[in-house]
């Protein structure tokens, strides 16, 4: 009895979908930064500003690059509100609650 051979290169593949891929993260990551900037406290705009020019983008590395940010993360509730009145800690987290439908989409949409 015959038994067919089938062969595939995964590094090929993988290869190929490359740009396709890299360019769906890119979009990804700026969407997930211009979502989570929302969110994030503003008042002269270095935060927010920061994560476009310290993030990894393209390559899934998004950053909030500020001396000040992880304490603006953590600690320091609606700190910079009267600029930003949608201001709050952990800004990246509520937008992942309120937009991981859409990045997922987006995704969805490059496969």
């Amino acid at each position: 009895m015959f038994s067919p051979t089938v062969e595939f290169d995964v590094g090929r593949f993988v290869a190929s979908r490359e740009p396709v891929i890299k360019k769906m993260q890119a979009a990804l990551d700026i969407q997930v930064i211009k979502d989570s900037n929302f969110f994030c406290p503003a008042d002269q705009g270095t935060l927010q500003e920061s994560a476009l020019t310290e993030s990894d983008v393209g390559n899934g590395l998004v950053v909030w690059g500020t001396s000040y940010g992880k304490k603006q993360y953590y600690t320091m509730p609606n700190k910079s509100a009267d600029i930003n009145p949608n201001a709050r800690m952990k800004w990246f987290e509520e937008a992942k609650l309120r937009f991981i439908k859409v990045w997922l989409d987006m995704i969805q949409r490059y496969i």
